[in-house]
């Protein structure tokens, strides 16, 4: 059945109801008995001889007949229809109740789990204790005494207790949930602090400010600052990761030209691709491109990441960076003769902690969240980004679509 409502992320249905099948049974019941009503009279008015035979076969009274047949007939199916459609639903995160006052009418009401306080049962005779239903009044704070009453609910003692239990979880859950990121945050800052000292160290040594050093103490000192300078980036690489996850990535207003941030990446990334053998093209309109937003998120958690990646996961052959404007927009496409993109890997590509299945054996450093991340920021700007590839081996290309400034 299609709900009128989109379930949240990681929300999960826990309890579907509706009313009790005796609350059904007697509203047909009394529709089905006064239609009757009508028929008993006028076969009781026939026994008596009281109708003549003329009136018994006059076309008016034969249609008054039918006529109250299909009378009985749309009650009958309005009562089945609002028993169908009026239900309550307890999720995870949401208590929802959806009530159906007449056919072309849905009331949808709902609240956070974790704002029901008390949930309380009433049963108020023997035929309710014996068919096992009755009142379920549903209590959240506030001083106007908010609360949902709902009749003829099966089974309300389950009802209550599984109400009670999906509020008391959802607290503690989002609470620790806040403990844990807090401390990702905290552990990597102070180990991100940490390697940029040690980074600034072994610069000192590698670049001569601290002193001649042999050969040997110069090449160590290179090695371990390109090193650590992997481990600054793998851990920006999860706090934005986090960010993103969490949606605490925020959107600054200032104009920044997008394609001079591109040009200024290619200038500095283009050493890194060289030493691998890679040539990285870059075409790009001479005018300005400017996107209103957050210049540094833009520049690294989209443009960076993207670029870094093509350079990573391309053994051989070229990367080349294409700019293009539409009347609306500045389109980046990154396209590079790389490993390519399976089917399955191209599922994954841009989820949290995403690795294709081969991803780790060449970029061992990748910790799988910048993709997420890249995808996150530019859909905060108004953009997107979306991949394609033929498969393995056979290249892909990133396209990232930002809306110029009005």
């Amino acid at each position: 059945m299609q709900l009128p409502f989109t379930l949240q992320k990681d929300e999960q249905i826990v309890l579907l109801f509706r009313k009790h099948w005796f609350m059904l049974f007697l509203r047909i019941s009394g529709v089905l008995l006064g239609g009757m009503l009508p028929y008993i009279g006028y076969a009781y008015l026939l026994y008596l001889g009281e109708v003549p035979p003329g009136v018994r076969e006059a076309h008016l009274f034969q249609f008054a007949g039918f006529f109250w047949l299909l009378i009985i007939w749309w009650m009958l199916s309005s009562i089945w229809t609002k028993y169908y459609l009026e239900m309550w639903l307890v999720t995870n995160r949401r208590f929802i109740s959806m009530e159906q006052p007449d056919y072309f009418d849905r009331e949808v009401v709902e609240w956070n789990i974790e704002r029901i306080v008390e949930v309380i049962v009433e049963k108020e005779n023997i035929m309710q204790n014996f068919l096992d239903y009755g009142t379920l009044e549903i209590h959240t704070p506030g001083t106007d005494d908010k609360y949902e009453r709902i009749t003829g609910i099966p089974e309300p003692e389950l009802m209550r207790e599984t109400i009670m239990l999906a509020a008391s979880r959802i607290a503690p859950l989002e609470e620790a949930n806040k403990h844990q990121e807090e401390l990702i945050h905290t552990i990597s800052h102070e180990v991100k602090g940490y390697l940029s000292k040690d980074a600034a160290s072994f610069a000192t040594i590698a670049e001569g400010d601290a002193g001649p050093v042999v050969p040997q103490v110069s090449d160590f000192a290179k090695l371990a600052l390109n090193e650590t300078r992997k481990g600054v980036s793998a851990v920006m690489a999860i706090l934005k990761g986090t960010d993103a996850k969490t949606g605490k990535i925020s959107v600054g207003g200032s104009l920044f030209d997008a394609c001079a941030c591109v040009k200024t990446l290619c200038d500095e990334l283009r050493p890194s691709a060289e030493k691998k053998g890679l040539q990285l093209m870059l075409s790009a309109p001479q005018s300005t491109c400017l996107v209103r937003g957050d210049e540094k998120q833009i520049e690294d958690l989209v443009f960076r990441n993207v670029i870094e990646n093509a350079i990573h996961y391309t053994l051989h052959g070229s990367i080349q960076i294409v700019l293009a404007l539409s009347p609306n927009m500045v389109i980046c496409t990154v396209m590079d003769t790389g490993i390519g993109i399976t089917e399955s890997d191209m599922q994954k590509l841009f989820t949290e902690g995403g690795h294709g299945e081969h991803s780790k054996d060449i970029n061992p450093d990748s910790t799988g969240y910048g993709l997420s991340a890249a995808r996150t920021a530019v859909e905060a700007h108004g953009g997107s980004i979306h991949a394609m590839s033929d498969g393995a081996g056979k290249g892909s290309s990133f396209v990232i679509t930002l809306p110029l400034a009005a």
